[in-house]
């Protein structure tokens, strides 16, 4: 009778362990653990933001890491981690010999590649301005 109530119970905890692994599984191996990571290297934290992103831009990126994991995870990094503060000496412009013309501003939605389609992992939105230098150059 002791050793039935022994192995139910012993089995119990066994499960409760198996199941609560991922809370103290820290503990055990001194740095969080991820489980079932959709794109391995990526900290947790990142893991959920990577997770927020469109289903096609997701699987792009999938896509991506089986061939490039490091340029993949390189490209996610930079995409979840939002705006990141310009240091003030690199805020100002450089000094030209004569100062450009902005030629136009235009809302990227508005904004047409006829040669050529922009995949989903280098997308953007916002507005662009582009600039003519002296020399009759665009930027």
């Amino acid at each position: 009778m002791r050793i039935r109530l022994f192995l139910i119970v012993a089995v119990g905890l066994l499960a409760i362990a198996v199941y609560t692994f991922p809370m103290w599984a820290e503990y055990v191996y001194g740095e969080e653990v991820v489980i079932d990571s959709p794109m391995p290297g990526l900290a947790p934290e990142q893991i959920a933001k990577f997770e927020r992103l469109p289903q096609n831009v997701q699987n792009a990126y999938l896509e991506l890491n089986e061939v490039a994991p490091s340029l993949a995870r390189a490209l996610v990094q930079a995409r979840i981690a939002g705006d990141v503060p310009v240091p003030p000496e690199n805020q100002a412009m450089p000094q030209s010999i004569g100062e450009p013309t902005v030629l136009t501003r235009v809302p990227l939605a508005e904004f047409e590649l006829t040669y050529q389609e922009i995949p989903l992992v280098h997308s953007s939105s916002g507005t662009v301005a582009i600039y003519q230098m002296p020399d009759d150059r665009l930027l």
